[in-house]
């Protein structure tokens, strides 16, 4: 998957030509050769052949985006909206589109506005999920009520009072290496979510008679996001414009957010067939004190996917990320990006590392595997807490299996593209390479062996798993920033919480100190005021603390 973000700078090439901005920055359009609606496993499933998350009581008010183009960030913020409704955290709720939309571009160091309003900028669930999960938002709508100033205070930027903890990517159409179809999104909708999708919003594809929409021409850019809350299968093919007429009943019922006044009370449908449907996505979040820390190098989020091996032929890829923690405290969570669904992943974390450039030369702890239903941002928590120390490097590593492309490994980058002669690219370099440093980032291909990422220059082998579409798309350059991998934290406020074997004076950290205390409790010198944790001292479980305890002690330090 390739960034959207295309309007975000200009190529410094005079001979070049380049698309003006649009109020939704295009993706890479999905191959032309798109099939009918795709079967699934959920295609045996029995679904009501209507439905309308509007009687659950889960879908906020339709509202007015105005003169703005910020339809991607009120989709995002209503797709949460209906999460905290649906899993009763609050009875009412409103986020701030306008938080998402100000922060996505500005003072981010990132990604620069190229409008003269930066609110009319457009954007994607790319943009908005990489501000999300940096706990750029989601924030209150009273935080920076829609269109109340122009600018906002950089002291609100990363105020969330939600956190994002996994976006569901999902397709209507069946491609080279997906499985997604109509079934698939009515499974979420079902499951009680909102979710946002994009389409070709011309009016010379709607019927305003009956308030609906249809796009059956291939290749058309998408120019609007909406949020599907329902669908009816039998809603009358005949209803759509006769020059686009699908040739089945059926349409997704779209909350649009150009206010009540617009359509059918600022409802219409949708078909099934919708050609230019694409980029669904469905948010999901937890209260914002799941977790005290956010660990993360990738300010850009998913711009493209990598294959760890050179050849490019493997479909599992190991990528990881090396922190320093900023406090002692215990690592709960990780989070990554898959580019295929059904993807498999286990995760390790590894504490006190003993070199800046492997991320598992250090105290491995227990993984956690699994995998995911669907392509997107994932947010897992560990089996086992990991407890870091103040100071000390630790890291998150993540393997990645797929089943069919071998882009295993999400990164952000910038990437240079040619769609039909007009050059685009999603990042100016030089943000890119200020924010990536070296002994960040690392691929391998086996596991064990490292390779730093950092400002590497990349070329795919096989750009048809992107999904770029004939001759007319190519990828001109691509250079690599940093991977994809979160590290969450939750304090470790009890000093009694610390189970690290070897850890006697509870600072969540094994080093001399430990030794010194385990050699005078052993020799009944005086421990003065010393904590000592009997408990983590017997380090040879064999219920006795003696001198054979302190030579393991030593060698777990030497080690």
């Amino acid at each position: 998957m390739i960034s959207t973000d295309y309007n975000n700078s200009m190529l410094n090439v005079s001979e070049t030509m380049y698309k003006s901005n649009l109020s939704y920055a295009p993706e890479i359009p999905y191959s032309s050769s798109l099939g009918s609606v795709a079967s699934s496993e959920y295609e045996d499933e029995i679904f009501p052949q209507k439905y309308d998350l509007r009687d659950s009581g889960i879908v906020t008010p339709v509202r007015s985006q105005g003169d703005y183009g910020t339809c991607w960030a009120v989709c995002a913020t209503e797709s949460l909206e209906t999460q905290i409704l649906k899993n009763k955290y609050e009875s009412d709720i409103d986020l701030s589109e306008w938080h998402l939309a100000y922060f996505s571009y500005a003072n981010n160091g990132v990604v620069s506005s190229v409008t003269d309003n930066i609110f009319r900028n457009g954007g994607n669930n790319t943009s908005a999920v990489a501000s999300l999960s940096k706990w750029v938002g989601a924030a209150y709508e009273e935080r920076a009520p829609y269109d109340s100033s122009q600018t906002l205070d950089e002291s609100i930027k990363f105020t969330s009072d939600y956190l994002v903890q996994d976006v569901y990517n999902v397709s209507p159409w069946l491609s080279s290496h997906k499985s997604y179809s109509v079934p698939f999104i009515k499974k979420l909708i079902c499951d009680k979510n909102a979710v946002s999708v994009f389409y070709n919003s011309s009016k010379d594809y709607y019927n305003p008679d009956t308030y609906s929409q249809c796009c059956l021409e291939t290749g058309t850019e998408v120019s609007h996001a909406v949020l599907v809350v329902g669908w009816d299968d039998n809603y009358p093919k005949e209803n759509f414009l006769e020059e686009n007429r699908p040739e089945n009943n059926g349409a997704w019922l779209i909350k649009n957010s150009w206010g009540e006044k617009w359509g059918d009370k600022g409802y219409f449908w949708l078909s099934y067939e919708d050609r230019s449907l694409c980029e669904a996505a469905c948010y999901f979040c937890e209260p914002k004190d799941t977790y005290t820390n956010n660990y993360y190098y990738d300010d850009y989020g998913w711009v493209t996917s990598i294959a760890a091996d050179s050849a490019q032929e493997n479909l599992t890829g190991y990528m990881a990320n090396i922190f320093t923690a900023e406090k002692n405290e215990k690592i709960t969570a990780v989070s990554f990006y898959t580019s295929e669904p059904s993807a498999e992943y286990e995760i390790s974390v590894y504490s006190d590392l003993t070199n800046s450039y492997s991320p598992v030369k250090g105290t491995e702890h227990p993984s956690t595997s699994g995998s995911e239903e669907y392509s997107g941002y994932h947010t897992v928590k560990l089996d086992t807490p990991v407890q870091i120390s103040e100071g000390r490097k630790f890291s998150a590593v993540v393997k990645i299996t797929n089943h069919k492309s071998p882009y295993t490994i999400p990164v952000d980058a910038s990437v240079i593209t040619t769609i039909d002669g007009l050059m685009y690219r999603n990042i100016d370099s030089f943000s890119l390479l200020t924010n990536s440093l070296s002994k960040q980032s690392f691929i391998s291909a086996d596991g064990a062996n490292w390779v730093d990422v950092a400002s590497r220059s990349y070329t795919y082998k096989y750009p048809e798993f992107l999904e770029i579409a004939g001759n007319s798309h190519k990828i001109n350059q691509t250079i690599i920033g940093n991977v994809c991998v979160k590290a969450f934290s939750s304090s470790a406020t009890d000093p009694n919480e610390s189970t690290l074997t070897g850890d006697l004076n509870l600072d969540f950290c094994i080093d001399m100190e430990d030794i010194i205390i385990m050699q005078r409790y052993v020799f009944g010198t005086n421990l003065s005021d010393t904590e000592f944790c009997e408990e983590n001292a017997d380090i040879n479980c064999d219920d006795t603390i003696n001198i054979l305890d302190i030579i393991l002690l030593k060698n777990m330090i030497v080690s």
